[in-house]
């Protein structure tokens, strides 16, 4: 009887021990999951110079007549002169799009006493000229003018290749970044490790916009007529300032 209790004791005095045992082990084990890494985040700006590779001009004319046939013969044989002149300068036909033709009838003055309120009729219409050889365009504005257009406006700069200048503007970004964050982390006591994440895009895409030398023009074309040819137009496509923002996620570390 007594050697039976003594054996129960013992037992229980075992299995005390080893769950001692086990809490003590668990107690040792280190964290299963890593602290987070300390980051810092900095946003850079960049920007560069571009060659503008196209250009558009829009040419407007507009004719009246008594009657609304009357008006677009006008109006049309002035397109077709355009046209012409628009050929002759090597732009080809696929680069010249009609972008508006319209007719409208317009009181001309109020009406008299027994007399019948009279009318005209207005025809007009506008091309738009999207071409990549802006060694033309002076040769363009030449031609519409001498073809009798009413207006013509322009030229609108663009860059032909949508990433031209992009990726240098976006690389410049990236080091105007790094630099800040280099200074912060300096200041902080710490220094750049690694990159965690860079966003090309933070906020809005990167924007092309016209620089000194590039400018938009509106010109209202003379009427045609004899004597001396016109003196030609000095166009100059300039450069385009191409911007980039870029937000970065630095990794930082003693």
């Amino acid at each position: 009887m007594n050697g039976s209790r003594s054996a129960t004791r013992a037992r229980r005095s075992g299995l005390v021990l080893a769950w001692a045992g086990a809490l003590a082990l668990g107690a040792a084990t280190p964290a299963s999951a890593d602290a987070a890494p300390s980051t810092l985040r900095a946003v850079g700006n960049g920007l560069t110079f571009v060659t503008p590779d196209a250009a558009t001009v829009n040419i407007s004319v507009a004719r009246a007549g008594a009657s609304a046939d009357a008006a677009r013969g006008r109006e049309n044989a002035r397109l077709q002169a355009i046209l012409a002149g628009l050929r002759a300068t090597g732009v080809p036909p696929a680069d010249v799009q009609t972008a508006n033709i319209s007719l409208s009838r317009e009181g001309l003055g109020p009406a008299r006493r027994g007399h019948r309120r009279r009318f005209r009729f207005v025809a007009s219409a506008s091309l738009t000229v999207n071409t990549k050889r802006v060694e033309l365009l002076s040769r363009i504005f030449a031609a519409a003018s001498q073809a009798g257009a009413d207006s013509f406006d322009g030229p609108s700069y663009t860059v032909s290749d949508p990433s031209a200048g992009k990726l240098a503007a976006e690389a410049a970004a990236v080091r105007d970044a790094r630099r800040r964050a280099d200074s912060a982390a300096a200041a902080a006591g710490v220094r750049v490790t690694g990159v965690q994440s860079i966003d090309l895009d933070p906020s809005s895409p990167s924007s092309t916009s016209p620089a000194a030398g590039a400018p938009s023009t509106g010109v209202t074309a003379p009427k045609p007529g004899v004597g001396h040819a016109p003196i030609p137009t000095p166009v100059n496509p300039g450069k385009q300032e191409v911007d980039a923002t870029v937000d970065v996620v630095f990794l930082v570390g003693p």
